[in-house]
């Protein structure tokens, strides 16, 4: 979604950092080949490879990439906390460095078994990919996103995106909705009529699963934005229009 808004407003050819993951055949087609390609090729040539050439001393060359993919992993997982830290200033659980060790003890298993079987027992893509798919999804709302959820990152990127909008729409900061990104609620003083201040805070109230969840409440407040446009109020028997919008939370609130 992001690389693509950035290739409308730029106007650069962008490659995608994904690769259509929901056709994933296995945990290591979606890993090294479908899911986040950037950081795929940031960490092959920064950790992977040189854990890699460290085994190869050390045992067979044939089973070196074990521990090159485990070293790979247990990385992605310390910077992941390092990131959601950032994002929410919680100490960190290790759930998100949990997810990825288990995923990279899932996918050298899986190279292991491959080693072994040397081709000669192949499961069909139609059985492995929902498999791996059923794995992925599952170990993320169990391990992953619930402390996305803990550091309010789906009220942050709505506030922050509707203050982008804004901010593009009338070309300077507006204010309103203050205090959102802090409290992860609506701020009574913001432009919106108070209606829609309520019906906000139910939806941010509403305990959704973690995905769902935060998709409903970023379309919700996006929409309800676009849909307000601003306020009117009378000034001298004369109707002013008064731009509403929000003000943009500071740096390290971004997510």
């Amino acid at each position: 979604m992001f690389s693509t808004m950035i290739r409308v407003i730029s106007q650069v050819e962008l490659e995608s950092p994904f690769d259509e993951p929901y056709k994933t055949s296995s945990l290591q087609d979606f890993w090294s080949r479908r899911w986040n390609l950037m950081v795929t090729n940031i960490l092959r040539p920064s950790v992977y490879v040189p854990v890699r050439s460290m085994m190869v001393d050390k045992i067979s060359r044939k089973w070196a990439p074990i521990l090159a993919v485990l070293a790979t992993f247990f990385i992605s997982g310390l910077m992941h906390e390092l990131i959601f830290y950032y994002v929410g200033r919680l100490k960190p659980s290790g759930e998100v460095t949990c997810f990825f060790l288990i995923h990279g003890v899932a996918l050298t298993l899986e190279i292991v078994i491959k080693k072994l079987l040397n081709g000669k027992v192949l499961v069909p893509k139609t059985i492995s990919g929902p498999l791996a798919l059923g794995f992925i999804i599952s170990t993320s709302f169990w391990l992953f996103f619930p402390p996305l959820l803990r550091a309010k990152a789906d009220v942050k990127v709505c506030t922050e995106f509707i203050a982008f909008s804004e901010f593009v729409k009338y070309g300077k900061q507006a204010k309103g909705m203050n205090n959102e990104s802090d409290r992860g609620g609506v701020d009574d003083k913001g432009p919106l009529s108070k209606a829609k201040r309520r019906s906000l805070k139910v939806l941010l109230s509403l305990p959704f699963i973690p995905f769902t969840g935060m998709m409903y409440k970023f379309f919700a407040l996006v929409l309800s934005a676009a849909v307000d446009g601003g306020c009117h109020r009378q000034t001298q028997g004369h109707p002013e229009f008064v731009p509403s919008g929000t003000s943009a939370t500071s740096i390290r609130h971004c997510c």
